[in-house]
């Protein structure tokens, strides 16, 4: 826990404190810290992810440049040695397969909002 707020949170059971993470792989903690749906929380499988987003319209040839001068710099080593460090999976997927990715993590997250009755304060 980083602040003295979220302690004083955790130790008044205000918040749940959990020692394991959402998933992916964190290779150095695999030893140590279980992902929560194998340590008894189904579903629960969430994964960071960073992408390059154009405006609409963006003729194809920029963005497959795009997509390809990304591609060069995350073969880079010390971009992957950096991305590695922060416990990433240095990768590009297609312009086609990061959309759909996309939109299928929106409708993913819209689902469980609502489901769960998240509402903005």
């Amino acid at each position: 826990m980083r602040t003295l707020e979220q302690k004083r949170k955790a130790a008044s059971g205000q918040c749940f404190v959990d020692y394991g993470f959402w998933g992916g792989v964190v290779e150095e903690n695999q030893d140590h810290i279980e992902p929560l749906a194998e340590a008894g929380v189904p579903g629960a499988e969430i994964t960071t992810w960073y992408g390059l987003f154009t405006t609409g319209g963006t003729p194809r040839p920029i963005v497959e440049r795009l997509h390809a001068e990304l591609g060069r710099a995350l073969a880079l080593a010390d971009v992957r040695a950096r991305l590695t460090g922060l416990g990433g999976e240095p990768g590009a997927l297609g312009v086609r397969e990061f959309s759909e990715m996309n939109r299928a993590e929106y409708e993913r997250y819209g689902r469980l909002i609502r489901e769960a009755g998240i509402k903005i304060d």
